[in-house]
Formats: structure tokens, sequence, C-alpha cells
């Protein structure tokens, strides 16, 4: 039987708070934060902004992106997800294995969204422009997809509507097998203060090892929670493991779920769960962006990136190891 597991991965404070060199470009990421996912991005209008920026973003490395529009079912409301893809040499056939790496991109009304979700975007542009770069040096044998899904705070429609729509049906048609999807929602929360991270109700219940490590932890808001199933997304979490120190739903439950497995994980700070953010739904703006915070997003991205550089089959895997080795003096095996 299929089972929902929470893992918590806890993250050197002294790392964080004195600073590490990282891949990741820290000044990117900010300017990206600061200048369009610092505003609200609710109505179309707002989300066209956003939306017009991150194409921009991805052309501006070499990828050229796509607009998948759906309609919200309840609403009628037309939605669009912007999706690119940085094709391996077996794409479009049974011989590729396909990586996915995702983030919605809208907000709740009024709510800049710098943590929620602008940090998750931040984070899969920063590791975008990071392949696209590896892609001139180095050879990759799979694929790599990216997306940013609109209408999370509705019913998840962006991200639902990309698996029904275009997803499984070009997993059918190709014979394409995706080995791995990453859900980016909230990276930029650190608060190593005892007694900043609430638990939602019944979680204990449902998963009393991870209560137990936050409660032994002193309920400190300095992990990223990943979220993932035991015994389906394994090699997944196996990969990520060593570089940790929503709408994932959509990829467990659809349409033919009882046929087509899609390995897929959630990484999340746990958004309005953590520190201010339990008292303030507005407290979601520039002010998040302090170098704690900031070094912490870099370091959530450094393992987006390795994990896309390993999974995708790129001949720079070697480099980046002995590169983390140096940086991090850790053994990446």
């Amino acid at each position: 039987m299929t089972t929902i597991r929470i893992l918590i991965f806890l993250l050197l404070i002294s790392g964080i708070t004195y600073g590490l060199t990282t891949i990741a470009d820290v000044d990117r990421m900010k300017h990206d934060l600061s200048k369009f996912l610092s505003i609200s991005r609710f109505n179309e209008t707002e989300k066209s902004v956003a939306r017009a920026a991150i194409k921009r973003a991805l052309e501006a490395v070499g990828l050229n992106s796509m607009t998948h529009t759906f309609i919200h079912e309840e609403s009628n409301e037309i939605g669009a997800n912007v999706i690119a893809v940085q094709k391996g040499p077996y794409f479009g056939t049974g011989n590729d294995k396909m990586m996915i790496l995702s983030a919605n991109y809208d907000t709740l009304e009024g709510n800049q969204g710098v943590d929620d979700n602008g940090s998750g975007v931040a984070a899969v542009l920063e590791a975008a422009r990071v392949l696209s770069t590896l892609d001139t040096l180095y050879s990759r044998q799979n694929t790599i997809v990216y997306v940013f899904f609109d209408m999370k705070h509705k019913a998840l429609a962006g991200s639902h509507a990309f698996v029904e729509d275009v997803l499984l049906p070009l997993m059918e048609r190709t014979n394409t097998e995706v080995i791995g999807t990453v859900i980016a929602d909230g990276l930029l929360h650190f608060d190593p203060f005892p007694a900043s991270q609430a638990m939602p109700q019944e979680f204990e219940s449902f998963f009393p090892e991870a209560a137990q490590l936050l409660h032994e932890h002193s309920h400190m808001g300095d992990f990223i929670q990943i979220s993932s199933r035991s015994d389906v997304d394994e090699e997944l979490v196996k990969k990520l493991h060593p570089f940790l120190y929503s709408d994932h739903s959509s990829f467990f439950f659809h349409s033919k779920q009882k046929t087509v497995q899609i390995p897929t994980i959630y990484l999340t700070d746990t958004l309005n769960l953590r520190g201010v953010r339990q008292y303030c739904v507005q407290c979601d703006g520039l002010y998040m962006m302090t170098e704690q915070n900031m070094k912490f997003l870099a370091l959530m991205t450094d393992s987006l990136i390795r994990l896309l550089i390993e999974m995708s089959g790129s001949s720079a895997s070697n480099v980046v190891d002995d590169l983390y080795t140096f940086m991090f003096n850790i053994d990446v095996e």
C-alpha cells in the first residue's frame, strides 16, 4: 500500500549564518524576487506581468517557453501555465527519462508572495539558468521540463491541467518515462528560534516520527519539509538528501494513477506555519529577503541543481561532485 510520508531535513545553522559559497547566484534571485515576484499575482493583469518576466528570464538563457492555457472547471476562468523544455537527445522517444522541476507563480489576493511562491519560482529559474549554462560545456542524456503553474490557490487547477492535458498524453504517445518531479513551494523562510514552527491539526497523528523530531528540535523553523510516497519516490529522496542540510497532489492523484506512477516530491518551508507568517497573512513581502533567508534559498536551489544534474545524466556530475566536496567538505557518494 502506498503511504504518504513527511521528512524533515535540518540545515546546519552555522552554514546559514556565516555563509557558504553556492552555485546558485543569490544576486540573480534577489533581482527576480524584487522586480517581479514581490507584487500580487492574483488577477489576470497581475499574472500576465509575472508570466512575461518568467518567459524573458527563460529566453535569456536560450530556453523557449510555451503557454499552456486551461479553463478552471468551477469558475470558467482561463488559467495559463508556462512550460519550458530542455530537450535531451532522446526527447519524444521511449528512451527518454524526463525530469520535471516546477513551482506555482500565482498568489492569494493582495499578497506580495515573496515566499509563497516567489521563492519557488526564483529557484526554478536559477536552476534553469545553471543547467542551460552547463549544456554549453557538458553532454546530457535526459530531458528537463520547467513548469510554472497558475491557480494553485484555486483547487490546484494549473498543475491538474498540466498533468491531465500535457504530461499524461505525452507519456502515452511517446512512451517517455518520468523519473522524477519536484514541486518547490516556499523555500525562503528560515527561522532558527525555538517555538517558531507550528504544526497543522492532526499532523502528529498522521506523521508521528516527524512530529517527534520537530518536538526534539524545540519547534525551530530551520528545516525543509519533504512530502513523498514511501514506495514510489524513494530514489528521488535518496538523491536529494545529501544536499539539503501542494501541487504535488496533482501528480499523486490523477486519472491514470492505477497504472501510471509519477515519482514526485514536494519541498516547502511550510509557508504560513512558520515564524511571523503564522499570525500575519500579509507579511510575505520584501522584508522576507534577509541575508539569512536568501542564503537558505540559495542552499535549497543548489540541492535542486545537483539533483537535476545527476538525474538528467549530465556529464557535469563528476565536476559538480568535486565542487560540492570542496564547498561543503562532504562525501557526495
